[in-house]
């Protein structure tokens, strides 16, 4: 699955597609082929093939073939692409039945736009066919009401903070950080900026059980901490303790999306999704609910979006990431 945090980069099938007159379906046939692309691993995947039917004694016409091999075997998955504005009924699933078994394909699977009738819903799941419909952001007649699950992983720190001023008589005294206005150059910031600006910065590192404690020299860096008074400061020494990980489930709407929804088992596959709005809902508590780790263990790459996220008292949510 291909995830995004930017906007998605535009150099794609549909937009090369403005430069051409194609045929009726040929849209939606390219979207699947890109959609197999971005989930297939170690297949070969050719559009608008043609593979040798035994019973006809012919070439028959596919519009995506899946070719991967298992224990030196080939195996062939067909695909065929239906770009209509009403359910497939149950005579294009006998139709297509009579293609997988003529081409000696494993595997047939049927996509729709606008999905099946009941009765071919039932038909498939006896022939093993599989039924789908795909969907794109970027086209209002393939588009779809997406939601998908996040889940989260989030450690959560305490943390504390001291810094070193420079006194009469060569002495320093350390005080407690919080709650003054700082100055990195002639560049103002609160506390939560200043501690985010300095602990990027080189020290000297020190691990203690749960605990670790980061010593940081300071250069062109005041604070008026020390009597309301502009003061350089010498060094700044800061902690954090591992307190707890919990485990969070959302919903959300990405702003574009590729993906497959089954008709026989009501499952999407995503092949490509892009959230330019997430960091407003990792900040927004109410709408994330506490699951188990079990749970958390238990949800597919394919259908659910894994993150990670810390956070600490001072700072907040922050580094969060996407992986498979």
């Amino acid at each position: 699955m291909v995830y995004k945090m930017r906007k998605a980069y535009k150099y794609c099938y549909f937009y090369k597609l403005k430069r051409y007159q194609l045929k009726k379906g040929k849209e939606y046939e390219l979207l699947i082929e890109q959609i197999y692309r971005e989930l297939g691993d170690s297949t070969i995947i050719k559009q608008d093939d043609h593979v040798w039917g035994e019973e006809t004694n012919s070439f028959r016409q596919i519009d995506l073939s899946i070719r991967y091999n298992v224990s030196d075997i080939e195996l062939l998955v067909i695909v065929q692409a239906k770009d209509w504005k009403h359910p497939a009924d149950i005579k294009v699933v006998g139709e297509f039945k009579s293609v997988i078994d003529d081409v000696k394909a494993q595997k047939g699977i049927l996509i729709c736009r606008s999905g099946f009738t009941k009765k071919a819903i039932e038909y498939a799941k006896k022939l093993r066919i599989d039924l789908l419909s795909a969907h794109t952001s970027i086209n209002d007649d393939w588009s779809y009401k997406l939601s998908i699950p996040v889940i989260n992983k989030k450690q959560i720190f305490a943390t504390t903070s001291d810094i070193v001023l420079p006194c009469a008589g060569g002495e320093n005294i350390t005080v407690n950080s919080k709650g003054a206005v700082y100055k990195i150059g002639e560049k103002i910031y609160d506390y939560g900026g200043f501690l985010s600006e300095s602990i990027g910065g080189t020290g000297n590192l020190v691990k203690s059980g749960k605990e670790i404690k980061i010593r940081i020299p300071l250069q062109n860096c005041s604070s008026n901490l020390f009597n309301n008074e502009w003061r350089d400061m010498v060094e700044l020494n800061f902690s954090y303790t591992y307190l707890k990980t919990i485990y969070l489930k959302s919903d959300l709407k990405p702003e574009e999306y590729r993906i497959l929804k089954s008709h026989t088992s009501e499952k999407v596959t995503h092949s490509f999704v892009n959230f330019d709005k997430l960091m407003p809902l990792i900040k927004e508590k109410e709408k994330w609910r506490r699951i188990d780790k079990s749970e958390y263990e238990n949800f597919s790459n394919k259908t659910h979006i894994r993150m990670n996220s810390i956070e600490m008292d001072y700072f907040g949510t922050f580094n969060f990431e996407f992986f498979k």
